[in-house]
Parts: C-alpha cells; sequence; structure tokens
C-alpha cells in the first residue's frame, strides 16, 4: 500500500505516526487495519493525494466485504474517484471543507452497491443486515412487547416455553428467524411495527415521521418482512438473483429518512460491517 505513494506522502504518514508504527502499518495485512476505528485515521489520510485516498479507501472497504471481483472492484473505484464524499462517509471520514450531503452520498452508494455482482450484492446485503443486527441493543423481549396480547397468545401455543426463552434473549433479526414457525400469528400491521422498530434500534433512534413512513412502506412491502423471516442461513442458500430482485426494494425505505438518519445508516454500515 505504502509502495503506491509518492515520498513526500509516505514522509508525511511517518511523520504523523512515528517510525516504529510506520513499520507496523507497512507489514500489517489491510484486513486487519480495516477491522479498527478508520476515522481515527484521518490525520494520516490528510497527508495523502485524494485520489490514493479514494484507492485507500476503497482497499478498506473491499477487505471488509471480503474481497470483491475485479470489475466490480474497477467500477467502485470510478464511482468514487467521481464522488469521493461518498467512500469517505463510509468510514466516517470528513476530508474536504464543504459539508457532507447525506442524500447525495446515498445516491452515490447506491451506485457503489449496483457496481456489485449479484453474490457479491446478496453477501453485502445479508452481512450487513446481520451486522447492523449486532450492533442493536435491542433484543427478542424488545420484539415480543410489541406483540399484541391476542397475537403473543397464540405464538405461546405454537412455541415451547424454551423457544420462547430463547426468542426473547436473541438478537432482533435471529428472533424473528427463531419464531418463523409461528409466523402466522402476526399480523401484516404487527410485522410493520417490527420492521420500522427494528431500524429505529439499530440506528440509535429515528424520528415518529420516520418510524411511521417505514411502517407504511413495510406495509406495501411483505417481500421485504419476508426475506427477514428467512434468516442469514435461509437468506445466503436463495439464489442470488431471487435475492437481489426482492431485496432491491428495501433501498425504498430510504426515502422515509431524514438527512441525519441518513448519515447514520452510512456510518453505521462501516461501524457494524467492522465489528469483530
Amino acid at each position: 500500500m505504502t509502495g503506491l505513494l509518492s515520498d513526500a506522502e509516505n514522509e508525511c504518514v511517518r511523520n504523523e505516526v512515528g517510525e516504529a508504527l510506520f513499520g507496523l502499518i507497512q507489514s500489517a495485512p489491510i484486513m486487519m487495519m480495516a477491522a479498527g476505528d478508520i476515522s481515527q485515521t484521518a490525520p494520516l489520510f490528510n497527508c495523502l493525494k485524494q485520489e490514493n485516498v479514494v484507492y485507500l479507501a476503497v482497499a478498506f472497504l473491499d477487505a471488509q466485504a471480503g474481497g470483491w471481483d475485479a470489475e466490480s472492484r474497477e467500477c467502485i473505484t470510478e464511482v468514487g474517484l467521481d464522488h469521493p464524499d461518498a467512500v469517505y462517509v463510509r468510514l466516517g471520514l470528513q476530508l474536504s471543507e464543504e459539508p457532507i450531503d447525506p442524500e447525495e452520498t446515498m445516491f452515490h452508494n447506491i451506485q457503489i452497491y449496483d457496481c456489485l455482482s449479484n453474490e457479491e450484492k446478496k453477501e453485502f446485503t445479508v452481512g450487513f443486515w446481520v451486522a447492523m443486527d449486532r450492533h442493536s441493543p435491542a433484543t427478542g423481549a424488545d420484539l415480543l412487547g410489541l406483540i399484541p396480547d391476542s397475537e403473543a397468545a397464540c405464538l405461546m401455543e405454537e412455541l415451547s416455553q424454551d423457544q420462547l426463552v430463547a426468542l426473547s434473549v436473541a438478537t432482533v433479526f435471529e428472533a424473528v428467524t427463531m419464531g418463523r414457525d409461528a409466523a402466522h400469528c402476526i399480523s401484516g400491521e404487527t410485522n410493520s411495527k417490527i420492521f420500522s422498530s427494528g431500524i429505529d434500534w439499530a440506528l440509535g433512534g429515528v424520528t415518529e415521521e420516520t418510524q411511521s413512513c417505514l411502517e407504511g412502506f413495510a406495509m406495501g412491502n411483505p417481500d421485504i418482512v419476508t426475506l427477514f423471516q428467512s434468516g442469514a442461513e435461509g437468506l445466503m442458500a436463495m439464489p442470488a438473483d431471487q435475492f437481489v430482485e426482492l431485496s432491491e426494494t428495501s433501498q425504498g425505505m430510504y426515502d422515509c429518512m431524514t438527512e441525519n438518519e441518513l448519515m447514520q445508516v452510512q456510518l453505521t454500515a462501516t461501524q457494524a460491517l467492522a465489528m469483530p
């Protein structure tokens, strides 16, 4: 990585971190660096030309994703070079004096997503959903709190006490998956509340207007709820073309969000994917 930089850039980085850490950076795998809080390295990125920052940012994102094919990586790099803030925001970086426009960077991040093959889209999306679920402080107990008494009574008839206990301490995504045998107990309205609340919990809170809009979005797109109920294993077993056809509808939920929430989606995505 450092071999691609100019002498002046390397000298600037060396001065920022010291000789010992600079040697570690040269010998460490990119994945090791990508697993941390990359925003803390902003002073180092300030040493580099914008073009090189984009190349390194794409390398970090590529490492977190497990590696894209060459065609996808080339396409993503082109989008990043044309719209660098789209990759900067994913790493929590603010490298320009102009404020980042969350709507604009979200639009270009969707372009980045469109660079991927269907198999890569599936792997990224499932990984993102699982990571966001792991990032959320909510549990199945919070999910059960959204279910009306009549539907909860049906759950108790369909699931054993041990299953209910396990469900209550699971993550929200896991809980939805664990309860799928009793999915007929849950109304479309309740599923929509679970969907919107899951996003609310994962992002650390959204406005009431956003949550109401998300509920309406879920009611109008029941396939999204069905996808979540499949669980990570079920989703990964699904043919990529089928998964992408169903899941790309989910991009419509971003129309419900405020600028601050769109920014949080982009920041949380990378934070979640970087978690061990």
